[in-house]
């Protein structure tokens, strides 16, 4: 459900900075795949012909761009990426103020005491800080940002403040 939202978010977010006008939206031609699990469906769908583009992790096609079968437009960061050396954001390409980027994080439950999340950050941090660790992380499309709680949890926050508006101007709701 989590990628299927992401996906349907990214193009409303496209919508939310201007490449497809408000009044455009609900009419223009667009055929979205998503997939509810691993992202493997819109991949497939990708490179067989079925839809001309994707909001994809870079993890995940990585391989196939590297081979020559997909070709990246831009990047979804605020900024430009190592992953990606060259490759424009996709607000440098003319949508200023889009940024969609996937994060990944280690969670606790709620109650977990606050000395052993000291004690897991620290050596989660360091493990990830391990050169081995990050070149292999590297070579599979993700760059490693070891953070504290606190950081990670403040870019969660900005995460659902932006997407909450794009939600808002694109009027989507549960059912």
């Amino acid at each position: 459900m989590l990628r299927c939202l992401i996906g349907i978010l990214s193009v409303c977010t496209l919508a939310f900075c201007g490449a497809v006008g408000a009044q455009e939206f609900p009419t223009r031609p667009l055929r979205i795949v998503t997939a509810a699990v691993g992202g493997a469906t819109d991949l497939v769908a990708l490179l067989g012909g079925e839809v001309q583009m994707s909001f994809a992790t870079s993890s995940s096609v990585a391989a196939h761009i590297k081979s020559g079968k997909l070709r990246a437009l831009a990047i979804g960061t605020a900024k430009p990426s190592a992953l990606a050396p060259g490759l424009p954001t996709v607000a440098e390409s003319g949508l200023p103020g889009y940024e969609s980027a996937s994060n990944a994080g280690m969670f606790v439950p709620g109650k977990t005491p606050a000395r052993l999340i000291t004690l897991l950050n620290r050596e989660i941090v360091q493990a990830l800080n391990r050169q081995e660790v990050r070149d292999l992380l590297f070579k599979d499309g993700t760059q490693v940002v070891g953070s504290s709680p606190g950081e990670f949890a403040a870019a969660i926050k900005a995460e659902m403040t932006s997407l909450g508006k794009v939600i808002k101007a694109a009027g989507i709701h549960t059912n």
